[in-house]
């Protein structure tokens, strides 16, 4: 709803709407080249900075569709998809390397099956969110501002759920783990 809202409330070209929705691409790619090689406690920074950056800027969205300047929109929309690239990947990866053993392969082939179920009950909750909120074939500048602050007010809440759930993750990890067993010659 992002490209609408920048076309019907800010004037901009379609193709302009597009590339400034691009910068979230850039962001997420940007991020997680960056963010690949990290480990220990920049892996937990990485994991909690990033759902911050998405609620920061899903939220900044939320409260600034109407009233921001297309640039800001797009800078928020890159916050959104740094948060994504860094914390994905190692989200991701801490879901494997803690799955219950034996349940190695079930964890691995339910990551993409919830990625796919988030992303279709996300946008049809979108989709149900801007008809509730009047959005019509007419395309109202009321209409489309009404419903793109809702759906991004309630799109808030996916990554702020995220948010907490890593924040409980973190706090599900071993906190001492013992140290490797240095092998001795003996002889």
């Amino acid at each position: 709803f992002l490209p609408l809202a920048l076309q019907e409330l800010h004037g901009q070209s379609p193709i302009v709407a597009g590339y400034m929705m691009a910068i979230l691409a850039i962001g997420w790619t940007a991020a997680a080249v960056f963010t690949a090689k990290w480990q220990g406690r920049m892996v937990i920074a990485a994991m909690v900075c990033g759902m911050a950056f998405c609620v920061i800027g899903l939220a900044g969205l939320a409260f600034g569709v109407t009233t921001l300047s297309p640039y800001a929109i797009a800078a928020l929309n890159g916050l959104v998809g740094i948060g994504l690239g860094s914390s994905n990947l190692h989200v991701v990866a801490a879901a494997m390397r803690h799955a219950a053993p034996g349940e190695e392969s079930i964890t691995a082939s339910s990551i993409p099956t919830m990625r796919s179920l988030g992303i279709a009950f996300g946008a049809a909750a979108a989709g149900a969110v801007a008809n509730a909120a009047g959005l019509t074939d007419a395309l109202g500048k009321a209409d489309v501002a009404r419903a793109v602050t809702l759906v991004l007010s309630w799109g808030t809440l996916a990554p702020l759920c995220g948010f907490v759930f890593v924040l409980r993750f973190i706090t599900l990890l071993p906190r001492n783990r013992p140290a490797p067993a240095i092998p001795t010659k003996v002889g």
